[in-house]
């Protein structure tokens, strides 16, 4: 009789045991490099949210924006998230170039024509190829987030036409494709961390340089250059990677409440992104800058000269195959 008490007081602690285990929260720290006040905060936090609501308070997401733990370095982020010391990280593909470079093909000149281009083909097998691919690295990659298409500013000029680049010196991310894009340019592209990009501006080591759309607004980018021309060369997505290790040790459940509100985050986040560039517009004018909007011819110029030079530099890096699946899939959408 003991032991059969014995055995039921047993059987009970450990269902109890069990249900308090499943029902801890469980804090997940993720970091991005941009202000709070961007369109990838925000969506963040609809993410965060979504995952609060879904797991019932389980798993929450505390937010790190600006590079608060990795000192202001995108390549320290992503190592931290591949380590464990971050568990979720936004990556921008541009610079995870230089872990595996396939992830190139976002940036690729005028392979996209606007952001519902990038969009369409994140959520594409292409997409779900790259996202693959991610976990040699120790990066499970729920989801790529588009991060709006990228423009050109500078305090010497405006930009109408590829000679007015020629001789200017602009800051670029540290990926070898933007660099070569401004070479095929006859530009001068530097190298420098995000971190440094204000101070540099201010010094004058650089006479502009190229970011996203909405990076003009929350950065303030008009308080610091004159021109900006909208010409939509490229773009680079956000990977919503969470280290693996740490993916693995989730229950099914909060996997799926994960990649669920990696879902919303990145359906508010395209939504935003739509929006940004007449906003954008919008607001440089009223605080001064020079605005130029390219047309259809001038916008071919550029393409005409910096895709014969740059694409067959990185076609073999990327995969041939790959960027001709990817032409498929963008060509059956027009």
């Amino acid at each position: 009789m003991i032991r059969k008490l014995s055995a039921i007081i047993l059987c009970g602690l450990m269902l109890w045991w069990a249900d308090s285990a499943s029902s801890q929260t469980i804090t997940l720290k993720a970091e991005h490099d941009m202000t709070n006040q961007s369109i990838a905060h925000q969506a963040l936090e609809v993410m965060a949210k979504s995952v609060l609501d879904k797991t019932n308070g389980r798993l929450k997401m505390q937010l790190y924006p600006s590079l608060q733990l990795s000192g202001g370095n995108i390549p320290n982020m992503i190592r931290q998230t591949q380590m464990g010391a971050d568990d979720l990280s936004l990556i921008p593909s541009s610079i995870y170039t230089t872990v595996q470079y396939e992830h190139g093909l976002w940036s690729l000149p005028f392979l996209f024509k606007d952001v519902e281009d990038a969009y369409l083909l994140a959520n594409s097998d292409v997409g779900n190829r790259l996202a693959k691919i991610m976990e040699g690295k120790n990066l499970k990659t729920i989801a790529i987030w588009a991060r709006g298409m990228r423009q050109v500013l500078n305090n010497i000029r405006t930009i109408r036409e590829p000679k007015d680049i020629k001789g200017l010196t602009f800051r670029v991310p540290e990926n070898p494709l933007y660099a070569e894009t401004f070479k095929s340019l006859d530009a001068r592209p530097v190298t420098i961390a995000w971190g440094e990009v204000h101070s540099a501006l201010l010094l004058k080591t650089v006479d502009g340089m190229e970011t996203p759309t909405n990076n003009i607004v929350t950065e303030k980018f008009y308080e610091l250059l004159k021109y900006v021309t909208f010409w939509n060369y490229s773009t680079d997505m956000l990977l919503v990677s969470v280290n693996l290790d740490f993916w693995k040790k989730l229950p099914p459940d909060l996997q799926q409440a994960l990649q669920d509100g990696a879902k919303a985050g990145g359906e508010f986040d395209f939504m935003k992104e739509k929006q940004a560039v007449e906003e954008a517009i919008n607001l440089v004018k009223t605080k001064g800058m020079e605005v130029t909007l390219l047309s259809e011819k001038q916008h071919e110029a550029f393409a005409n000269i910096i895709k014969p030079k740059v694409w067959p530099i990185f076609r073999d890096k990327i995969g041939s195959e790959i960027i001709t699946e990817s032409e498929k899939v963008l060509k059956q959408k027009k």
